[in-house]
């Protein structure tokens, strides 16, 4: 739209007069505002603005942004948060003073929370018994469980029975709708499951030094027990309560009763105990009983 302009005039007695004129117009600023990620970031990520323009000084103005006479094509925010959502503006002034403006909306969506919340019987995780894992995020998103580094599920919700005793790495991570990830682990310490073994006989003072003490095999999951050995009448003949103990003296029965060696036969044992799984490990909640054949 340069050139030359004619102008006509007519004054207020009816004179008329012309004028030529030379008007030049100059181009606004060439503004295009875009970001690395289309309009839409993930919290923590780096916000990256970048400016394509011819203009000779500019400025930002936006969500965070305190230095107004920036004058950099390029805006970087680091570790973006939600208070970094909202309307970015760029002001650019020519060579020739023309000024013009271009704005970009950044949307900031939150990052998801990966940690796991894990449901099992016992308070303690145990091998052989079935655990889940569960996120406690609860907004659209997909799962992905990892043990050792090693992909085993993609459901939401993850089941699992460990059949070793052992420490886990279970990894957790999480993707919303949005596309925004995030990973947790916890380790899983794995216990043998609490269990009781007694033998149905055993040999005391036949001379062979084999089987010579009675006494139950545990796991170290049991924490305290009581044997007790009965008749085939049900009087009760020896008891014992204590701690689960490694030593084989501790808490065994040599077949004695008042220091004298009871008769071959068939008696009972009872074993009561508690298990790391109890609330309390003084109160004895589990049972275990066998006949018990004394051989001489």
């Amino acid at each position: 739209d340069s050139g030359i302009y004619n102008l006509k005039v007519t004054d207020e007695y009816g004179c008329e007069g012309s004028y030529q004129t030379f008007v030049r117009v100059f181009k606004k600023p060439i503004l295009n505002l875009s970001d690395y990620s289309p309009g839409k970031i993930c919290e923590d990520l780096t916000l990256k603005l970048v400016l394509n323009t011819d203009a000779e000084k500019f400025t930002w103005s936006g969500p965070g942004i305190t230095k107004t006479n920036n004058t950099s094509t390029y805006y970087e925010v680091p570790k973006v948060g939600r208070n970094n959502q909202g309307v970015y503006k760029v002001t650019g002034i020519s060579s020739f003073g023309c000024k013009d403006s271009t704005e970009w909306f950044v949307q900031v969506n939150p990052k998801p929370i990966a940690d796991m919340e894990l449901y099992q019987q016992c308070k303690n995780s145990l091998a052989g018994e079935p655990l889940a894992f569960f996120p406690v995020w609860k907004g659209k998103s997909t799962s992905e469980w990892f043990i050792d580094d090693i992909k085993v599920s993609d459901s939401s919700n993850f089941p699992h029975i460990f059949k070793l005793t052992g420490s886990y790495r279970v990894r957790h991570q999480i993707t919303t709708d949005h596309g925004c990830k995030n990973t947790t682990e916890q380790i899983i310490n794995v216990l043998d499951a609490p269990k009781v073994w007694l033998a149905n006989a055993f040999t005391p003072e036949n001379g062979d030094l084999l089987n010579n003490v009675y006494k139950p095999v545990m796991t170290p999951t049991v924490l305290e027990y009581n044997m007790a050995i009965y008749d085939r009448w049900g009087a009760k003949l020896w008891e014992w309560r204590g701690a689960n103990n490694s030593s084989l003296q501790v808490g065994s029965w040599n077949g004695r009763i008042n220091g004298k060696p009871l008769h071959m036969g068939t008696y009972v044992v009872v074993v009561d105990y508690s298990t790391v799984c109890g609330d309390d490990p003084k109160k004895l909640e589990q049972r275990v009983f066998s006949d018990l054949t004394i051989l001489r």
